[in-house]
């Protein structure tokens, strides 16, 4: 036993208002034969519900009740026995420990998903088009890409809300979940759409691949009728305008920089 334990002890029991005598029994002896001046009175609260046997042999029952009580020396007690301790110094100690108490557990909720939901509404209007701007979209077999593409929305958790498309170009509107970034889905989009462009040669003949280019602008709630008018009357809109004036119009809508020699370059 160290130093410090035993006076902590040995202050403790102290304080109870045992003697020397009835205390020599069982603990064991100074490790360095001190004689501590005696020690403030001082009552340890007793913990309530506390239920315990004699606890010492050479103690009284009244006496060893009160000892029991304390519930720092009851657990110094169980430790030192544990650790055996008083029976290596042959101090003849009988101890009987009590049950330890057993912590409260808290109680558990499980989350409810409900309470715990984010409420969004990320709205993308989006537009890409084949390497080169050729015009590999053809009008008759237009409806089987955006079936593929809607397809491709539902899988990903997002929702199609229009899509329209040019020989030359494809607009899609679309609302995007807050855990998949617009760029993740753009990429995964084109490489899904060109593999089944180019599966099906004899629809799209022309298609190669697409180009690395592509416009994404948000738009709100109050916007998001608009655009999906914008984008139904796309086969109108491009009679008088090209997709270079209408992707140059965007950009300047959307406040974003660009060059002019090198759009639509790729």
């Amino acid at each position: 036993m160290s130093y410090e334990l035993f006076c902590y002890f040995c202050t403790l029991i102290r304080s109870e208002g045992y003697d020397a005598e009835s205390v020599t029994p069982w603990l064991p002896q100074c490790p360095k034969d001190l004689r501590c001046e005696e020690p403030r009175q001082r009552r340890v609260p007793r913990r309530a519900g506390v239920r315990s046997g004699p606890a010492v042999s050479g103690i009284s029952p009244a006496q060893g009740s009160s000892l029991s009580g304390t519930p720092e020396l009851t657990c110094g007690v169980r430790g030192l026995a544990s650790a055996g301790s008083l029976t290596e110094r042959g101090s003849g100690a009988d101890l009987w420990c009590e049950v330890p108490r057993q912590r409260q557990q808290q109680p558990t909720t499980k989350p409810n998903p409900k309470q715990s939901m984010a409420y969004t509404q990320l709205n993308y209007h989006i537009t890409f088009r084949p390497h080169c701007s050729v015009p590999a979209i053809t009008e008759v077999h237009e409806r089987d890409l955006y079936a593929f593409v809607n397809g491709f929305c539902n899988h990903h958790n997002c929702k199609l809300i229009r899509i329209n498309s040019m020989p030359d170009h494809i607009h899609l509107l679309v609302s995007l979940p807050p855990t998949m970034a617009v760029a993740s889905f753009v990429h995964d989009l084109k490489l899904a759409a060109g593999k089944f462009l180019r599966a099906h040669p004899d629809k799209f003949p022309l298609f190669t691949t697409w180009a690395r280019s592509y416009y994404a602008g948000t738009c709100g709630y109050t916007e998001k009728e608009r655009v999906r008018r914008y984008i139904m009357r796309q086969k109108e809109h491009h009679k008088k305008k090209s997709y270079k004036q209408e992707i140059i119009r965007q950009l300047k809508k959307a406040g974003i920089e660009y060059d002019e020699q090198y759009l639509l370059r790729d």
